[in-house]
């Protein structure tokens, strides 16, 4: 087992959002978004995969099968 602390992932650019992996082991993957105000992450899908999404800090809106959900 390993521990982590999730502060260590917290890292921001003025260009675009971050993308920054956790862990990684076969077809699991953890990884952290790192989104300024006004930065997005264009739509796309994850046909077949379960995706779980946890909001660190602040709050943002969601697009999931055509809703918008409110995240904080």
């Amino acid at each position: 087992m390993k521990k982590t602390n999730l502060q260590e992932y917290i890292e921001y650019s003025e260009e675009r959002f971050t993308k920054r992996i956790v862990f990684k082991e076969g077809e699991s993957t953890v990884f952290v978004l790192n989104f300024k105000p006004q930065q997005s992450l264009p739509a796309h899908k994850h046909p077949g995969t379960n995706v779980y999404l946890l909001v660190v800090e602040g709050a943002g809106t969601f697009k999931i099968d055509g809703k918008e959900v409110k995240a904080s």
